[in-house]
Order: C-alpha cells, then sequence, then structure tokens
C-alpha cells in the first residue's frame, strides 16, 4: 500500500527531493506510532491476535483499504504543496489504511462468528 501510494503522490507531485522521501517515510510511521501507542495505552497493553481464519480472511478483504488509502494519497497529494504533499499523502493514507483494514478485520471476525468458527488465537 505504501509503495503505490506513493507513486501516486510522485505521480502527482513530481519527482521527489530527498527532504520529500524522509518526509514521506516520517508520515507512514508517524500514523502507525500514533495508532498502535493509542490502541496499546501507551506501549503498556499489548494488542490481541484473531484467529488464523479471521486474519486470512481479513487480508482477504484487504483490497479495500489498499484502494482507499492509494486514493487518498492522491487526494493529499494534489491539495498539499511541497513537504507538505509528501508528509501529509503518507500519513493520511496510512491513516486511512489502518482503519478501514479495521473495519475488514471486524467484518471478518463478524463473519467467523455467524458461520460458528473460533475468532480468537488458540
Amino acid at each position: 500500500m505504501i509503495t503505490a501510494s506513493f507513486a501516486a503522490v510522485q505521480y502527482e507531485r513530481g519527482q521527489p527531493s530527498y527532504t520529500d522521501l524522509l518526509l514521506y517515510g516520517m508520515g507512514a510511521v508517524v500514523a502507525f506510532t500514533a495508532l498502535e501507542a493509542l490502541v496499546s495505552r501507551g506501549f503498556r497493553v499489548p494488542l490481541e491476535g484473531g484467529s488464523d481464519q479471521v486474519i486470512t480472511l481479513g487480508t482477504a478483504l484487504a483490497f479495500v483499504s489498499v484502494a482507499l488509502a492509494i486514493t487518498t494519497a492522491l487526494g493529499v497529494a494534489a491539495a498539499l504543496r511541497g513537504g507538505a504533499a509528501w508528509f501529509g499523502a503518507a500519513l493520511s493514507a496510512s491513516l486511512v489504511f489502518i482503519l478501514t483494514e479495521s473495519l475488514e478485520f471486524i467484518l471478518a471476525e463478524w463473519m467467523q462468528e455467524r458461520r460458528g468458527e473460533p475468532t480468537e488465537q488458540s
């Protein structure tokens, strides 16, 4: 997702400078770090995993989160200029990806429950 989002930003903004590359990388890292810190209560509570079936099904649904993230990156790159476009595109694409992927995993868990299949790790 992040590679394709980068290509979308490069398509919109042109060839990045070294600073733009750093800003893009930092935008992606900030998004993941912030959300992981939030859901783990400051990295104090381990994140729970789902069953292999839930993970497999949730991953199979990822085409939605990937498409939305790439589209978001392109939109942000079109709206912003300079380094802000690179940082903002990576940040927003990552946030959209993580949040949409979370919904995909919730849907996968719901589907597993409806089928009477296990939803938690053994």
